[in-house]
């Protein structure tokens, strides 16, 4: 067996390099909103499964009386995951959760555990072995998926008559994966989008949408306010390149079908892209200088919990009247927020503990603090902002400051999280190298955009065909 899998384990380096390596979305191609209403943040009850009426039986419930035994891997260590084993085997005496962690107490920064994580899991998983459960922060989620080695968690849910669809956000589980499918449950996710200066755009006068703006109507609008006077410049990022990196990000479907192996970088939506940001360096729409996040309109702002809210509203560098507003979208894409995942659980489609695994996974959304982001569950959201707005104000653990919170600040927050209907992918490692190696022939005008373009589509075909 151990040569089976030693062979498997080479044939899994291209399906392991797609992993993802930041906010925990596996590397997912994801999709933009598909039934959602974005603009009044209502929202399908639940996730939509594609195996309805396929005669698939429900999962059911755990075992009772008999002793069973789920396996848990991760990459790292995460406090979450051993505070709810605890509870949950003091309720399940007879059930044992067996988490385990590759880096615990271990520093890894040459990637060697990492690697060997990524290729350990993914070949005892193509060889119909593996965890029972699996955070796939650091593995793809997506090609695990589509070789049908992931249970459909869609399918788990619709047949799961326990399971409280109103207790989570469901514009978040809706909106995952392109197809409509759940493949990975997120325990939490980040807000990304854009926070401004309110006083000083009213004063402009200078009329948007942000929920559907698209990147030209974005950058005549940051052209007008740096009209204005009041600012220098529209919008502020740290380096194109990284700028380019958020745009793929956010339209990766569009860009890398990696199931059918086929990029799409020589066609207009990228080339276009880079064209923009040339424009809106040229009209001062956009300024790629650091040293300019007191001189623009708008800065780029990931929000991970209610508490960082009310600490950037407080303590941004527009401390007279912050606003946060939606990033742009490509052309077509339908209005809302984009939303970032992270702790996605997944559960192994050959697992002799389905039953024991889903129930532990419910388990795990029902917990009222994650280790990092927003919770899925929105009543433990919920509770805590009900909690603040009881008591006027937050008390920051992190710095030792407080913060005032009112019955508007939450209104504003709700508004936030219901419109979160995009999600933003993981990049895998192979073509974010690629976009940075590539992209500053481009931006030092060495090439043009349509070559640089052609570059890139041709190292990411090579790659997903590998």
């Amino acid at each position: 067996m151990r040569k089976i899998l030693l062979a498997l384990a080479c044939c899994l380096l291209v399906l392991s390099a797609a992993a993802c390596s930041g906010n925990g979305n596996g590397g997912e191609s994801l999709k933009p909103s598909g039934s959602t209403n974005a603009a009044n943040g209502e929202t399908n009850a639940t996730p939509k499964p594609s195996g309805a009426g396929s005669g698939k039986a429900p999962i059911g419930p755990p075992a009772t009386d008999e002793e069973k035994t789920v396996v848990f891997s991760a990459y790292d260590y995460n406090e979450v995951y051993e505070e709810a084993k605890r509870k949950y085997e003091e309720l399940h005496p007879n059930i044992t959760i067996e988490v385990n962690y590759l880096r615990k107490g271990m520093n890894d920064l040459d990637g060697k555990l990492l690697e060997q994580f990524r290729m350990t899991t993914g070949a005892e998983m193509l060889a119909g072995q593996g965890p029972d459960l699996l955070d796939m922060t650091w593995l793809p989620t997506d090609q695990y998926a589509g070789k049908g080695l992931l249970l459909n968690l869609s399918e788990a849910i619709a047949g799961d008559p326990t399971f409280e669809a109103d207790r989570y956000f469901a514009n978040i589980l809706d909106n995952v994966n392109p197809d409509g499918n759940l493949y990975a449950i997120p325990l939490s996710f980040m807000l990304n989008g854009l926070i401004g200066d309110r006083q000083a755009i009213e004063k402009a006068g200078v009329a948007f949408d942000d929920q559907s703006w698209n990147w030209a109507q974005f950058s005549e609008t940051g052209s007008r306010l740096a009209e204005a006077g009041e600012y220098e410049y529209g919008y502020v990022y740290k380096a194109p390149e990284n700028l380019v990196y958020d745009l793929v990000s956010s339209n990766y479907p569009a860009l890398v079908d990696e199931v059918n192996r086929q990029a799409n970088f020589e066609g207009e939506l990228f080339v276009g892209l880079l064209d923009q940001i040339r424009d809106m360096e040229t009209n001062k729409a956009l300024t790629l200088d650091a040293r300019n996040f007191e001189k623009s309109y708008f800065i780029d702002m990931t929000l991970s919990s209610v508490e960082d809210y009310f600490r950037v509203l407080n303590e941004s560098v527009y401390q007279k009247n912050p606003k946060f507003y939606a990033n742009p979208k490509a052309d077509g894409m339908a209005p809302g927020g984009f939303f970032s995942t992270a702790h996605n659980v997944a559960i192994n489609v050959n697992s002799s503990v389905k039953a024991e695994a889903w129930d532990f996974l419910k388990f795990l959304m029902n917990e009222k603090k994650q280790a990092y982001g927003f919770p899925i569950n929105k009543s433990a959201y919920e509770e805590r902002i009900d909690e603040l707005v009881a008591a006027g104000e937050l008390a920051d653990a992190e710095t030792g400051k407080t913060f005032p919170v009112t019955e508007a600040d939450r209104a504003a927050l709700d508004e936030l999280l219901a419109r979160a209907v995009h999600p933003k992918a993981d990049i895998p490692p192979q073509i974010e190298s690629t976009l940075f190696s590539e992209l500053p022939a481009f931006f030092s005008g060495q090439k043009s955009a349509e070559a640089v373009a052609k570059l890139i589509h041709n190292k990411v075909t090579t790659y997903l065909n590998e």
